[in-house]
């Protein structure tokens, strides 16, 4: 069943996380390489502390310290004091959420997790820490009472911990996907550092990757970024790190075999005239002889999309055959567990086209239900919880989207959006989420997966 939120007057105020979460958008001027190792050494060579990685108006306590760009520093929130909310104390009993603060820092600063990876077992360990307390010595008052201050300094701090988990998790989109994409560009960073530190010196042409085999694996982004140094057993890393660089219209760049003599690029959208690299218009010129190769013979040209393949070896840029496609489609994975996940279409969409999977609102009370949201008798036990939907007009757990900022509705068929009454053009940004509040996520289960498509209307 669904819980009244404590103290709710605090979780408004603390929505905005502790210091893991925020990410600055200040640019600082950047120090001299540094000499010493405060932030972290690789491969033998001290680091430099990056002063582009520090928070806004915050001092070196949220320096990168590799492997992350942003030190664990406890529990706080943006512009507070670093450790402020590290330590509870409640008739005269104390607890520490240091370590499981720290622990979240470095799990949102992990290229890969997800919002739930890291926030599920935050809020667990933090409970934890104050189940704990009960191993912590009576104090003086609690003798004759056989420990019951302890007892209630445990449910404050319980409370405490409910109120601090519930306001990581109602922003954990924005904050997590934040934190993402800065350790992605201090990794970046640290390669580049490393490679200038080394004397060596980038491709711009496909001669030079020819004349340079030491590059064993080869990318470019659509900015015309190289990436390089890479085989199989990391390219996981390298595929997070180039979406991370091009944003979300990316597909995967790679194949089983990312091997010495081969560089791999994925075109995903005409509007894609980025892939034309700052040094090579040859690339650029087959790119785009593909391109209007593949609008000619489409039906629907935003769908072209082109895979070239550059061979070194040869010295020779080949392109593969447009194959236009009239009825792609485009699916989605959304999770019960979070609040509005968003998307970048890679083709033009009107319509759902099928839409699998379930989840529920609460996994252990009600049962497993799809796009529509609980009906019947469960929605008349779920009545006296409405304040918890995200949006009253609708069920709870019913799918809920937005295209573009766009009024919310609810996905009830696969049939045209009449709502809507248009079609949504490649690049614009589609919304989905659980009829469910972001504070009430945490006992939340399953997931729907949605692919939509472009239907004749």
């Amino acid at each position: 069943m669904k819980k009244t939120i404590s103290n709710i007057s605090y979780l408004c105020a603390f929505l905005v996380s502790y210091t893991a979460q925020a990410i600055p958008w200040a640019i600082l001027p950047q120090p001299a390489i540094a000499q010493d190792q405060r932030c972290g050494v690789k491969n033998g060579i001290p680091l430099p502390c990056w002063t582009e990685f520090l928070e806004d108006g915050e001092g070196e306590e949220t320096l990168p310290l590799y492997p992350y760009a942003k030190r664990p520093n406890g529990c706080s929130i943006p512009g507070g004091r670093p450790g402020e909310y590290d330590n509870f104390g409640s008739l005269g009993y104390n607890f520490s959420f240091r370590e499981a603060c720290n622990r979240h820092d470095r799990c949102y600063y992990t290229l890969g997790t997800t919002p739930g990876q890291c926030n599920i077992p935050y809020a667990q360990e933090l409970l934890q820490v104050c189940k704990d307390g009960i191993f912590q010595p009576l104090k003086p008052q609690d003798v004759v009472s056989s420990g019951k201050s302890r007892a209630t300094a445990i449910a404050n701090c319980e409370i405490r911990a409910e109120w601090m988990s519930k306001a990581v998790i109602a922003g954990q989109s924005k904050y997590h996907q934040e934190a993402q994409e800065k350790q992605a560009r201090y990794l970046r960073k640290v390669d580049d550092f490393l490679i200038a530190r080394r004397g060596q010196v980038l491709p711009t042409t496909v001669q030079d990757v020819e004349l340079q085999p030491r590059y064993a694996g080869i990318a470019i982004s659509p900015s015309g970024d190289y990436y390089y140094g890479w085989n199989d057993t990391n390219k996981q890393a390298l595929e997070s790190r180039l979406i991370s660089k091009c944003g979300s219209n990316c597909k995967s760049f790679f194949t089983s075999n990312f091997g010495i003599n081969r560089m791999y690029l994925a075109l995903v959208q005409a509007s894609d005239n980025a892939w034309a690299t700052r040094a090579n218009p040859s690339i650029n010129n087959a790119v785009q002889e593909a391109l209007s190769s593949c609008r000619e013979v489409s039906r629907d040209p935003d769908s072209c999309q082109l895979d070239v393949v550059i061979s070194p070896k040869q010295g020779v840029v080949r392109r593969s055959e447009p194959v236009p496609r009239v009825e792609q489609k485009t699916c989605f994975s959304v999770d019960a567990r979070q609040g509005w996940q968003s998307f970048v279409l890679p083709r033009t969409i009107n319509s759902p086209e099928s839409i699998e999977g379930g989840w529920s609102v609460d996994a252990r009370s009600y049962s497993t239900v799809n796009h529509l949201g609980h009906q019947g008798a469960e929605a008349e036990r779920l009545a006296p919880y409405n304040d918890y939907k995200y949006d009253q007009r609708f069920p709870f757990g019913a799918l809920l989207m937005s295209v573009s900022n766009r009024d919310t509705i609810w996905i009830q068929t696969t049939d045209y959006i009449v709502d809507w009454n248009t079609s949504f053009p490649v690049g614009s940004v589609v919304r989905f989420r659980i009829n469910d509040t972001d504070a009430a996520l945490g006992d939340n289960a399953g997931s729907l997966n949605i692919c939509l498509h472009k239907a004749a209307g």
